[in-house]
């Protein structure tokens, strides 16, 4: 999984830096995808996340060109930016994973 999620992320060892930062957040916390509705690169992050994260709930919203996504980060609920610009969020916590791959989460 490495060989592909590394040039997608453009990080190294990102299984396991994916798998170390989910791991911050509460085991409750579900996790929320959001990413660009045509991108097949980010669609393969999301399932490689879904798997790296098990048995954590994930959704995902898949935005098209121009659409905005306004997110409402909680305890129970962070977010991961995939290849999409960051809203502004107040009171969010931002761990940067990649250079287009940010998570949203409760401080």
């Amino acid at each position: 999984m490495d060989r592909r999620l590394g040039p997608l992320l453009q990080i190294p060892w990102p299984t396991a830096t994916l798998t170390n930062t989910l791991a911050q957040l509460p085991d409750d916390c579900s996790l929320v995808i959001v990413y660009p509705k045509d991108s097949e690169e980010c669609d393969f992050v999301r399932c490689a996340i879904g798997y790296l994260s098990w048995p954590r709930k994930i959704g995902e919203v898949r935005l098209a060109l121009g659409e905005n996504s306004r997110p409402v980060v909680s305890e129970h609920t962070a977010f991961l930016f995939c290849g999409l610009p960051l809203p502004n969020v107040p009171n969010a916590q931002r761990t940067q994973i990649g250079p287009n791959v940010v998570l949203l989460s409760a401080p």
